[in-house]
């Protein structure tokens, strides 16, 4: 008779494991979100010449050497969608890095009258697209007319360029993710590529 008490309790205690696994399971691959769109770190095009690296709220991603035709990979966050997306972005002069965060804003943060910033207290200082500026010409050409397509029924598009730096200082360019048909997340809707011999 305990056997058969103890056969029961184990099966009972088996079985709601099971249960308990199988709703986690259902759960687990489930985004109930809003659709945004944001970069990824994956490179396309290459094999050697690139480090990505996240830091933060954006991507970093640095490439070497000449390169025809690579790619900075963008990712929708979100169910596939039954039409193409078509992505607004555009290369900023400059952005501001909030070092206690580590992350990248658009704008300089509201300073007080000591100078400081005034909703927290953080360092910061602006990083300029050199990459853009520096150069005549730059050492990058963005290809496939600049336009980031998400196809129907994908969850990756690309913004395709290709390189041909002759400097072996980095020269950055500060890549953002614009508002349009599907808004940007602001995880990694900043993407800093670095370009150099």
């Amino acid at each position: 008779m305990k056997n058969i008490g103890k056969f029961i309790i184990s099966g009972l205690v088996i079985i709601s494991v099971v249960f308990a696994t199988q709703s986690c399971r259902d759960h687990d691959f489930i985004y109930d979100g809003p659709l945004v769109v944001e970069f990824s770190n994956m490179a396309h095009g290459l094999t050697t010449g690139y480090t990505w690296v996240g830091t933060g709220s954006f991507w970093s991603g640095e490439i070497r050497g000449t390169h025809a035709d690579t790619a900075i990979q963008v990712q929708l966050v979100g169910p596939h969608q039954k039409q193409d997306l078509t992505l607004s972005w555009r290369v900023v002069d400059s952005v501001y890095r909030d070092v206690s965060q580590n992350v990248l804003l658009l704008e300089p943060p509201t300073l007080n009258a000591a100078g400081k910033p005034a909703v927290r207290n953080i360092d910061f200082f602006a990083l300029a697209s050199t990459a853009k500026t520096m150069f005549n010409p730059p050492p990058y050409t963005i290809l496939n007319n600049g336009t980031i397509t998400i196809p129907a029924g994908s969850s990756f598009g690309k913004l395709r360029f290709s390189t041909a730096p002759t400097e072996t200082t980095v020269r950055f360019m500060y890549i953002l993710l614009e508002e349009g048909t599907v808004k940007p997340s602001p995880n990694y809707r900043i993407f800093r590529l670095g370009i150099r011999t």
